[in-house]
């Protein structure tokens, strides 16, 4: 699980057992003024099990790196997949602070499960 740093998205990885492994990542956006997440966007038929999440600084960029080393980016506007972050026309820096908690992920969090 990867909040972004203007705590807007919430990516969570998961994996799923069904007649072969497969992991899947599903990207929230949440209105923190109604307490919901919009329905995600989903990161689907992953072949491997995810190690690493991040997000840009900007907020522009999702990172993702499988166990067989595969690095993937999703830009999260148009939720497109870009192969190499080397394409985009601006430098990109990470969070790279693992697993960040806070609040309001702890708040939103409690409205779905509880």
């Amino acid at each position: 699980m990867k909040m972004n740093k203007g705590e807007t998205w919430l990516a969570i990885a998961l994996m799923i057992k069904d007649e072969e492994l497969t992991a899947k990542i599903d990207l929230y956006s949440m209105d923190i003024d109604r307490k919901e997440f919009a329905e995600p966007n989903k990161i689907d038929d992953l072949k491997f099990n995810v190690e690493f999440m991040d997000f840009s600084t900007d907020d522009f960029f999702l990172i993702y790196k499988l166990k067989n080393g595969d690095i993937n980016y999703v830009d999260i506007s148009d939720k497109t997949l870009i192969k190499n972050i080397d394409s985009v026309d601006k430098s990109v820096e990470w969070l790279g602070d693992g697993l960040k908690i806070t609040n309001v992920i702890i708040l939103l969090l409690s409205f779905l499960y509880f």
